[in-house]
This record gives structure tokens, C-alpha cells and sequence, in this order.
């Protein structure tokens, strides 16, 4: 599978099916949030970071896990009906379209969710380099 920037992508691949990798973002939800510490560590701008689960999770074969330092799991990508919000893609749509971690950037929170927004490139990632690069000077 070729991923795109949003530059690469031609004009017939940006008006093809909107999980397509092509375009410039997808949008995702971070669900089951309760069985953690619920919405409180999901801010508006703040990155975040999803990582695989690598333990071969027979109920969830698409289980992708949201992160964050220090405090460790703090959701995961919604990947059914009930814990993908309508509209949003799933962990299953974004699977294939990175390696072993990932980085998404929170748009808003609800009472028991977040939507956060997914790109293919690594914009997030330098983001998040340079945000744990000046905690880390900062604690010095």
C-alpha cells in the first residue's frame, strides 16, 4: 500500500472513499477511556501516541492503544459500531498505515471519548519529540 502526503495525492485520489490513505487525515475516536482515567488526560491540541498491541489479541486483532507519558494507556482506537463514533475511522482502517507507533492529535473530548486526528506523515511525531525533549531538559 503507497501512502500519500496530501501534495502527492492526484485529485481523483482525494475524491476517492475518505479511509483512503491519500487524504491529508483521518478522523478517529479514543474510546473505552473509563477503564482508565476517563476523559481528564485528553486536552484539545495535545499529541498522543498509539502503539500496536503486539500480543496477538484473538477479540481484537486491530486493538490499537492510546498513550500517553508517565501515566502510561490511556484508551484505545474504536474499532466497532459502539465504540467508534459514526463518521470516524477505526482501528482497523488505520492499521496498515504505520508501523509499530503512531501520533494524533486530540480535536475535542465528550463526556466518555475523545476525537483525535490521524495523518499518515510524521507531523505529530516531530511534535511530540520536541514536546518530550523540553519536559526532559525542563526537569533538569
Amino acid at each position: 500500500m503507497t501512502i500519500f502526503t496530501s501534495a502527492q495525492a492526484t485529485e481523483e485520489q482525494k475524491n476517492e472513499h475518505p479511509m483512503d490513505p491519500s487524504y491529508k487525515a483521518i478522523v478517529l475516536t479514543i474510546a473505552e477511556t473509563e477503564e482508565f482515567f476517563g476523559t481528564k488526560p485528553f486536552v484539545p491540541k495535545r499529541i498522543i501516541r498509539l502503539v500496536k498491541e503486539e500480543d496477538g489479541n484473538v477479540q481484537a486483532p486491530h486493538a490499537i492503544r492510546a498513550e500517553l507519558p508517565y501515566i502510561g494507556t490511556i484508551g484505545y482506537v474504536g474499532n466497532t459500531p459502539e465504540t467508534a463514533y459514526k463518521g470516524t475511522g477505526t482501528a482497523k482502517d488505520i492499521y496498515d498505515l504505520f508501523e509499530d507507533e503512531a501520533y494524533v492529535k486530540v480535536m475535542f473530548v465528550t463526556e466518555s471519548c475523545a476525537i483525535v486526528l490521524f495523518t499518515a506523515n510524521d507531523r505529530f511525531h516531530r511534535i511530540w519529540k520536541r514536546k518530550m525533549h523540553s519536559d526532559e531538559n525542563a526537569s533538569d
